[in-house]
């Protein structure tokens, strides 16, 4: 049993959490129980593509924008909070990072998610004109 938890565990983990966001994605959008496992994730890069295939996505940003735009607009935040870290150690982006381990890796995964969203999107006018202007702070602000 126990060998088998070792070949399955950790992406298996990071399997249903994907999968979990798909779902999300479909519904209502991700909620911030299932946002938090995303940045702890420390193997998700290595799944996202095959659970969260771009062409899925793409579907789902023409279908139904807002809830990848939330998810957007959750990386951001993150990103913006790793930032404000380093700020707060006194540091500039080209200095060497001293941010703990914890933050490195919800930086990389928050960059990681939205690089793939900003990728699946469909751009152009019908996701634009789905978000309303003032949908960014109403996204970032928990559920």
């Amino acid at each position: 049993m126990k060998f088998f938890s070792g070949l399955f565990g950790k992406k298996g983990g990071t399997k249903s959490l994907c999968q979990e966001v798909l779902g999300a994605l479909k519904n209502d959008g991700v909620d911030d129980a299932v946002w938090q496992r995303c940045v702890t994730a420390k193997d998700l890069e290595d799944v996202w593509d095959d659970e969260c295939p771009r062409r899925q996505l793409s579907d789902l940003a023409a279908r139904k924008p807002r809830p990848l735009f939330d998810l957007c607009a959750r990386c951001v935040g993150a990103l913006s909070d790793a930032m404000a870290a380093r700020e707060a150690l006194g540091q500039t982006p080209d200095e060497a990072s001293a941010l703990s381990e914890a933050t490195e890796l919800a930086l990389g995964n928050a960059a990681f998610v939205l690089a793939r969203v900003l990728a699946a999107g469909p751009g152009g006018a019908p996701g634009a004109e789905e978000v309303p202007d003032e949908a960014g702070a109403q996204a970032a602000a928990p559920r």
